[in-house]
């Protein structure tokens, strides 16, 4: 059972599930196109949901009468018990409580789907699995976000990642707090000029241009970018070769591309992240995973002790700005700092001691920073050479 993915002549990435006898399942597929269509999901959606009915699939094959009708037939005519069963299933599989919950929520979307005139009545409301309207998982608690700080994402970054324009990405995420969906969007246009602002300027509004909003457009907003943040972005641009090419259209060219010039995407940002993390464990003696979100929650406790704010509660409005959330409250939740570490940033966050985040940028710039001629990789992929002789 596979997903076939392609795209549309408008660059649109479509999703199809096909069973173990390569025979689309039509209902899955129906409902993922379905997705892409409406304006409040994002890119990556649709293919999440359609992973979540992959599972749910394979697991009706597995039943009785699994063998004896078609998976469209199945999902037209499968009852509670089935579900229930699933979630079993899944989690004495090992699957944890935030996984359970979203497939939950995707196959009770699916089959709340199926009652409606798009997708033919092929259900009754009353007939539904999820009749009562409820969800068969209880909500996860929110575990405590994964916290680092500018050191640790320094030595993250010193022994994880083998090149500049690596190193200068993971950097970024950090000082910016951007998602990493968000990356590839930024263009060079949307960098602010160094030389419109004053010397003694430490900080510079940033245009991102971020995840889908509703009616299908993408939120606008500004963050903020550090000075030795920005001048390492404009060293790699003027000094990597792959990026000099590149300038001949500077307003299109993304702030971050690959070895081959193209430009960079989630999934390879992410692919970096994994090896670093490997990179680090295998140093440190101890696993450690670091993921582009652990650095986005970096920002968020950075941005909360900074400068920017004459307290605690500006500094969170700072973050909500910044970071593209609609209510103080999401930032909140999001940061989950505990009451305890609120207190005591409270009490610390007076001018004596208040932390200057352009200091966190230059520590890290000069801690990481590594020319191109001391890279020892082969094209970007992490497979080093031997040292040239001299």
């Amino acid at each position: 059972m596979l997903i076939h993915t392609f795209k549309e002549q408008d660059g649109k990435e479509q999703h199809l599930l096909f069973d173990e006898d390569e025979s689309l399942v039509e209902l899955a597929s129906r409902f993922a196109l379905s997705r892409t269509t409406k304006a409040r999901y994002g890119d990556r959606t649709p293919k999440e949901y359609l992973k979540a009915l992959q599972s749910f699939c394979q697991y009706l094959r597995t039943c009785p009468s699994g063998c004896l009708a078609t998976l469209d037939d199945l999902l037209a005519t499968i009852g509670p018990a089935a579900v229930e069963n699933w979630l079993i299933q899944q989690r004495t599989d090992g699957r944890k409580g935030s996984t359970l919950r979203f497939r939950d929520a995707v196959l009770k979307l699916f089959m709340d789907w199926l009652t409606t005139q798009e997708a033919g009545h092929i259900r009754q409301p009353t007939d539904s699995p999820y009749a009562d309207g409820n969800l068969k998982t209880v909500t996860p608690p929110r575990l405590p976000a994964k916290y680092v700080t500018y050191k640790e994402v320094a030595d993250f970054i010193q022994v994880g990642f083998l090149n500049e324009s690596e190193r200068c990405l993971a950097h970024f995420l950090f000082d910016t707090g951007l998602r990493v969906s968000e990356v590839a969007r930024v263009r060079q246009a949307d960098l602010p000029s160094i030389q419109d602002y004053p010397d003694q300027v430490m900080y510079f509004p940033l245009r991102v241009h971020g995840s889908k909003g509703r009616g299908g457009f993408l939120k606008e907003r500004l963050t903020i970018i550090s000075r030795p943040m920005l001048e390492r972005l404009l060293r790699l641009h003027s000094n990597w070769r792959v990026y000099l090419r590149a300038q001949k259209k500077p307003a299109q060219m993304p702030v971050f591309l690959n070895v081959l010039g193209q430009p960079i995407t989630a999934a390879a940002v992410q692919k970096q992240f994994q090896k670093a993390s490997q990179r680090l464990s295998a140093h440190t003696g101890r696993a450690k995973k670091i993921s582009p979100h652990c650095l986005r929650h970096g920002t968020a406790f950075s941005i909360l002790q900074s400068e920017h704010g004459r307290d605690f509660i500006e500094n969170l409005v700072v973050c909500q700005r910044a970071f593209g959330h609609n209510s103080v409250q999401t930032t909140e939740l999001y940061t989950l700092i505990p009451a305890p570490v609120i207190a005591h940033l409270q009490e610390q966050n007076t001018p004596l001691v208040v932390r200057q985040r352009y200091h966190e940028a230059e520590y890290i710039y000069e801690q990481t920073f590594k020319p191109q001629r001391a890279h020892q990789e082969r094209r970007g992929h992490g497979r080093q050479s031997p040292p040239k002789n001299r």
